[in-house]
């Protein structure tokens, strides 16, 4: 596993537990293997070409989309 940050960091598994719902844990999860697989495919590119803009582009957006759905408020319990 790739460390993402350095210093005092909450691990990933810790955030998506923050996330009510199962439905958004998956969207999160994938999310989160797509922001990781641009990574990857960014660090084979050439830098000033418009394939690495559009890979720096797909990272912004798939990140505030991930921490979108990590800060969103926790939803009620269902009762059964």
């Amino acid at each position: 596993m790739v460390q993402v940050c350095v210093g005092r960091c909450t691990p990933v598994f810790k955030l998506l537990f923050q996330v009510s719902h199962t439905n958004e844990i998956n969207v999160a999860v994938d999310k989160l293997q797509l922001i990781q697989q641009s990574w990857i495919e960014l660090g084979r590119t050439r830098m000033n070409t418009a394939e690495y803009q559009a890979l720096i582009n797909r990272i912004r957006v798939l990140s505030a989309e991930f921490q979108a759905l990590v800060n969103s408020p926790q939803k009620p319990e269902k009762s059964k």
